[in-house]
């Protein structure tokens, strides 16, 4: 996959997608697409709820006057968010905005629920669309209307947030992992610049194979800048007024856009079985009533997500568009299968077609069973391996711009000031992401030469 556009064509061609609709930045979900990501979202809900979160919904419509309780907290949404300022012909006295994110939705409401230290922790889970101002964009990877999925933690001091945080670090990454993204570089992120929309910010980045990294997911250690915002306040114990501290963290529809990305070879998109609409696919080679029945007689008795496709296109086109949709297993049923018992399975993370004696219908359900495994096990190897050569570590300062001009990513060693940072920035056209959070090596900052065990990355960002 070697650029966005060639990605946009596929999304369109294999059917997930159309995104021939005149509203900029958007785009249809089609059915086959809209199920995938449901088993995605699903997959996460439970995932996250697993760990205390409740699912809540706000509604989308946000009072403008929620969002200016913010404006000298953290950097304002006001260029970047969609305004709504009529309902029909009528003017409305106070605008609202579409959802750009949790914060000014939700926070404004904590104090009707959160009277006292026995309401703590508080943990929200949100599953929304989200907003933006997009002029453009690729869908899946930045498109209007994605959807996000949140978690809030209010909670009754630093020292149960910093725990949240660092029990999210592991179930984030969790998630990641089971969704075939297990290779993202957990780092955490520099906060000079502008003003800061946290105390600390932990980010999840892939290297793709477009010559930038993409975040995949975030997680903010919020402190008390949202609590002094929207007061968000509690009695304690002795009943003295306190300012709970807030964390949050967020991953959207792009980790799928960013698995298919990763995943996708010449013939279209790979699949992870667990998120597949369809994990086998029955093909009857010449759409005769043998063929048919068999197929059904073989997908009924699988405990597996199946189709049996009985399309009347020509069988090149049908088993082109089974592979572009990344379906993992593939069954053929011609004339070869009626008169043995042999079937024809094609697997689509290798491409390769196998040939599988069937003794009974539970010793098929074995084998495809074992299939399915295989798969998932090697495409999220595949996924884990994806770029890895792209990381080039290097000594010099004079070289992380010639890595990144390169399209690859540079690592090094870095004291973690802000001092190295900006001066290092300003000698390269990207960015340092930030400080490994997995992993040490002892070594000298490639700036100061200050002796630290710090690794750094910077790369151009999408």
């Amino acid at each position: 996959m070697d650029s966005l556009e060639e990605f946009r064509s596929l999304l369109n061609e294999a059917e997930l997608i159309d995104d021939r609709y005149d509203a900029t930045g958007s785009h249809i979900w089609l059915p086959y697409g809209l199920k995938l990501r449901n088993r995605l979202f699903k997959f996460l809900q439970e995932h996250f709820e697993q760990e205390g979160y409740d699912q809540y919904e706000f509604p989308l419509l946000i009072p403008e006057s929620y969002l200016r309780q913010q404006e000298n907290a953290v950097p304002s949404f006001e260029d970047s968010v969609c305004w709504v300022d009529r309902f029909g012909t009528d003017d409305l006295e106070e605008p609202y905005y579409l959802r750009p994110t949790g914060e000014a939705q939700i926070y404004p409401i904590i104090n009707h629920w959160i009277r006292s230290y026995r309401d703590l922790p508080l943990k929200i889970l949100l599953i929304e669309p989200m907003f933006r101002a997009f002029k453009g964009g690729t869908p899946l990877l930045a498109s209007q209307g994605s959807h996000m999925i949140e978690g809030h933690g209010f909670h009754s001091d630093r020292q149960s947030a910093e725990r949240e945080v660092e029990e999210a670090t592991k179930y984030v990454d969790e998630a990641l992992e089971a969704i075939g993204l297990k290779q993202s570089l957990m780092v955490q992120r520099p906060l000079w610049g502008n003003r800061s929309v946290s105390e600390r910010t932990i980010g999840y980045d892939v290297v793709t194979p477009l010559n930038r990294t993409i975040m995949t997911a975030s997680l903010y250690m919020q402190g008390d800048i949202y609590s002094d915002a929207y007061d968000l306040i509690y009695r304690d114990e002795a009943n003295e007024t306190q300012t709970m501290t807030t964390i949050d963290w967020g991953l959207s529809t792009r980790v799928l856009g960013i698995s298919l990305l990763l995943l996708a070879d010449e013939r279209g998109f790979r699949v992870l079985p667990k998120l597949s609409p369809i994990q086998i696919v029955f093909v009857s080679i010449n759409n005769n009533e043998e063929e048919i029945d068999l197929a059904e007689t073989l997908a009924e008795a699988l405990p597996f997500r199946t189709k049996v496709d009985t399309n009347s296109e020509n069988l090149g086109r049908r088993f082109e568009m089974w592979e572009k949709r990344g379906v993992p297993l593939r069954v053929e049923i011609g004339p070869d299968e009626l008169n043995s018992d042999t079937i024809t399975i094609f697997r689509r993370d290798i491409n390769e077609r196998l040939d599988s004696e069937i003794e009974s219908l539970e010793s098929f359900s074995s084998v495809v069973g074992g299939l399915l495994d295989d798969i998932k096990e090697n495409l999220q190897e595949v996924a884990a391996n994806a770029r890895k050569e792209n990381i080039k570590t290097v000594s010099k300062s004079k070289s992380i711009s010639k890595v990144i001009d390169d399209g690859n990513v540079a690592q090094f060693s870095y004291c973690g000031s802000k001092d190295c940072g900006v001066q290092i920035e300003s000698m390269i056209d990207g960015e340092i992401l930030g400080t490994d959070l997995r992993e040490t090596q002892d070594g000298n900052c490639i700036n100061c030469s200050s002796e630290t065990n710090r690794i750094a990355y910077a790369s151009r960002r999408f």
